[in-house]
């Protein structure tokens, strides 16, 4: 399997770097975030330049609270693709960079709760953006079980020599012991 080093960001929470390859002469550098942005309504362009500001390639958000299958333009050369069934809750997208747009091959829109892309890298090798939004604490157990049945599924599909990146919310609780995870952020 092909290398991954990551490295989170000090200044910006939710936002690493990952250099795929890294023992490759021509190593690819992109820089991945997440956001529960809570609603998208208004903010297209307020988040293109906040991406752009912080040299951003991949932002996954949740709880856009938008509609439909569809893909968009959000300005300065950001485009988002994203899926939701109601403008009440839920919705997930991935928004990519001018440069990453053009290297898409396949979008997955596995429920209001659960995107992928494909982008085939410069290195040759295949790139998988999953971006997740778990149910919250209260959701019934139904829903809960959907989602990690989805997950699995969408992973399950993706071939071994692909690289997969897993973002979102996963609305969980690592309890009070924080010593086993000192180097997780989000």
């Amino acid at each position: 399997l092909p290398s991954v080093a990551s490295r989170t960001s000090p200044r910006i929470p939710g936002v690493g770097n990952l250099l795929l390859d890294s023992k490759q002469p021509n190593v690819t550098r992109v820089r991945i975030g997440t956001w529960n942005i809570g609603s998208m309504t208004g903010r297209g362009l307020e988040l293109a330049q906040m991406m752009t500001r912080r040299r951003m390639d991949i932002l996954c958000v949740q709880e856009t609270k938008w509609t439909g299958a569809k893909a968009r333009v959000l300005g300065l050369g950001f485009k988002m693709f994203y899926f939701g069934e109601t403008n009440k809750r839920n919705g997930v997208g991935i928004i990519t960079s001018e440069h990453l747009t053009q290297n898409i091959i396949q979008v997955s829109r596995k429920s209001d709760r659960i995107i992928s892309v494909k982008l085939a890298m410069e290195n040759g090798r295949c790139l998988n953006i999953i971006n997740a939004y778990a149910p919250q604490t209260g959701c019934p157990m139904a829903e809960s079980l959907e989602f990690w049945s989805d997950l699995e599924e969408l992973l399950q599909i993706i071939p071994l020599d692909e690289q997969r990146i897993i973002c979102g919310d996963f609305n969980a609780h690592v309890g009070n012991n924080l010593h086993y995870y000192e180097e997780c952020c989000g």
